[in-house]
Order: structure tokens, then C-alpha cells, then sequence
């Protein structure tokens, strides 16, 4: 059976944690708690799609690859209790959420912030740690399972139905979430494949051989018509006709 990812993050969030982070961003630990419940489909929305291209996912592999989240997810709330280690990750989830989100970074924060009765800011903070926290919980099956980029892929594509049940009102529309869970491959198909080069060294035409033979068997039955009227030698004529069929296929080359 395939793993669920979103209930997976949904038990390292004790009410140990939730209060860290209620703690961290200044606002009330249940509206953080309802908050967090809609960031985290979205955020995993965003890996999903990240991952939805060969590209994408070979990037991500990498990411998870490099990470160390030991600490991150052996205590999640004493790790949360240093408030040095709740900078750094939040740091981190910053430097991830525009390449998982886009453009649409902010309308999402605002449209959760609002849902909730959250500050943007708040709510932008919560993004910024709820990022990390799936990094690492996605980082720890992948190399629990000794999987390779198609079993990343495969686990990741497979959790479209729980994300998608999970998501705020609106935001999949805000996202483009419509294809979410199709692997594209390599990418949009649609787009016209680049062609390999011309070849341009100059090379004469394979007919050009077989308009020389017609010419020089032409010229010989002419000359053997000829002769006797002309008393001309069948030879010479040949060899004339072969001089100007020559002469044309190297016009043409």
C-alpha cells in the first residue's frame, strides 16, 4: 500500500509542535492548527507538481539526496524550541517555496491567511516551516526504501487524491493543480522536437549517375545510326557524349 505523506506530517504535529510554532509566529495555537491542515496539501501539491518532469524530479532527487533531516524529525518540538534552528529552517523553506509555488506564492498565503484569521506574515512563516518538514519526511522514504528517481516519482504521483481532498477552497485553481499526479516525462509533448542539424557537405544527387549512363547510351545508339551517313567513328561519338554528360553533372553537383 502506498504511503500517505500528508498523514505522515500530520503526526509529527503534536500540540507540542503546533505551540512552538504558535509561539514563533505570534498568533493562536488553534488558528495556526487549521492553518497548517491547508498548507500542507498545498506545499505537497507543490513538490508533487516540481516532480511531475524528469527535470523537476531529477532536481528534487538531488535535494533529498543532500539533506540531513535526522534532527529535524527525531524531536521536532525540541528542535523547534531553539529558536536558531527555527530561523535556519524557516530560511530554508523560503529559499524553496518559489520554485514549488511560482507566482502564485503570495495569493496562496494571502488566500490561507484570510481563511484562517492569520496575518499574511504569519501565515508566510508557517509556508516557510511546514516546507522543510515535508522535505525531510519525503527525504526519509526515499532513502528508507532505497528508491530511484521512477519509485520517487511513482510515491510522489500517488498522493493526488489526498491532496486534492485536502486542499483549501480555490487554491488548486490558484496553482493549476488540475493535472496534478500526471507525469509529463520529459515535458509537454506538444512542443516541437529540435531537429538535428542539416547535413550541408555537397554531394551530387544519386539520379545524377543514371541520367549520365541514359546520356552515354543514347549517344552511342545515335552514333551507331550515324556512321555509315556521317563517317563518323562510333567511338569518338561516344566519348563526346560522355565529355558533355560529364560536363552537365558537374553543373548540377
Amino acid at each position: 500500500m502506498s504511503v500517505n505523506i500528508l498523514e505522515l506530517a500530520k503526526g509529527y504535529l503534536t500540540n507540542g509542535v503546533i505551540e512552538k510554532l504558535s509561539s514563533f509566529v505570534g498568533e493562536d495555537s488553534s488558528k495556526v492548527k487549521s492553518a497548517v491542515g491547508g498548507i500542507l496539501p498545498v506545499i505537497l501539491g507543490g513538490i508533487m507538481k516540481k516532480a511531475s518532469t524528469t527535470s523537476g524530479a531529477t532536481d528534487l532527487m538531488g535535494l533529498l539526496q543532500n539533506q540531513n533531516s535526522s534532527s529535524l524529525l527525531g524531536d521536532l518540538s525540541g528542535f523547534l524550541g531553539d529558536s536558531g534552528n527555527t530561523n535556519n529552517l524557516l530560511s530554508m523553506g523560503a529559499n524553496l517555496l518559489p520554485s514549488l509555488l511560482g507566482n502564485h506564492a503570495s495569493e496562496v498565503t494571502n488566500s490561507i491567511a484570510t481563511s484562517n484569521g492569520l496575518r499574511s506574515s504569519s501565515t508566510s512563516s508557517l509556508m516557510g516551516l511546514v516546507t522543510p518538514l515535508l522535505m525531510g519526511i519525503i527525504g526519509n522514504q526515499f532513502k528508507s526504501s532505497g528508491m530511484g528517481l521512477s519509485g520517487l516519482t511513482s510515491m510522489l504521483m500517488s498522493q493526488k487524491d489526498s491532496v486534492m481532498a485536502a486542499l483549501p477552497s480555490g487554491v488548486s485553481r490558484l496553482l493549476n493543480f488540475g493535472d496534478l499526479g500526471d507525469f509529463k516525462g520529459s515535458g509537454d509533448t506538444s512542443r516541437p522536437i529540435a531537429q538535428p542539424p542539416v547535413e550541408t557537405r555537397e554531394s551530387s544527387p544519386n539520379w545524377i549517375p543514371w541520367v549520365i549512363g541514359a546520356l552515354i547510351l543514347i549517344g552511342i545508339i545515335w552514333g551507331m545510326k550515324n556512321c555509315k551517313k556521317e563517317g563518323a567513328d562510333v567511338t569518338d561519338a561516344g566519348k563526346a557524349v560522355v565529355a558533355t554528360a560529364t560536363d552537365a553533372a558537374d553543373s548540377m553537383s
